[in-house]
């Protein structure tokens, strides 16, 4: 038996308006988070644009690592895709959105530093002088 390296995240929302919603998607691969990163930065040399202009790919990619999610509207369920994902309300596509980057995209913070270094080294605290000049025996 092996090991499964494609893992699903589900995602969790601080906000308890979103307590009811459940979104599956799988992590994205290195590829997908470079080509990511390079379409981002296309998209601002191209020209000055909010971030707002980000989201359609963004959007993209995560629609298509999108596992399943309970979202629906008038009681109809939401396709798995970027286009029904853009067509919610501005903060139901930001939650969802920000929840998988945070979660699947960001690189965690460094740990905090657990050590203070140990004690001051012996060699440190030893005197140290010049050396007379050698004599010639």
């Amino acid at each position: 038996m092996g090991f499964e390296g494609k893992k699903v995240l589900n995602l969790t929302f601080a906000d308890p308006q979103y307590a009811e919603l459940e979104v599956a998607v799988r992590r994205p691969t290195i590829d997908q988070v470079i080509a990511m990163s390079e379409r981002r930065d296309l998209i601002r040399e191209a020209a000055e644009t909010s971030e707002l202009a980000l989201i359609e790919p963004l959007a993209e990619l995560f629609c298509s690592l999108l596992v399943g999610w309970n979202l629906e509207n008038d009681g109809e369920p939401v396709p798995h895709d970027a286009k029904a994902l853009l067509a919610q309300d501005f903060d139901v596509t930001q939650t969802i959105l920000k929840a998988w980057e945070d979660n699947a995209i960001t690189v965690s913070a460094p740990l905090e530093q657990g050590s203070s270094g140990g004690e001051p080294s012996l060699a440190a605290s030893i005197p140290m002088e010049t050396l007379s000049a050698s004599r010639a025996s």
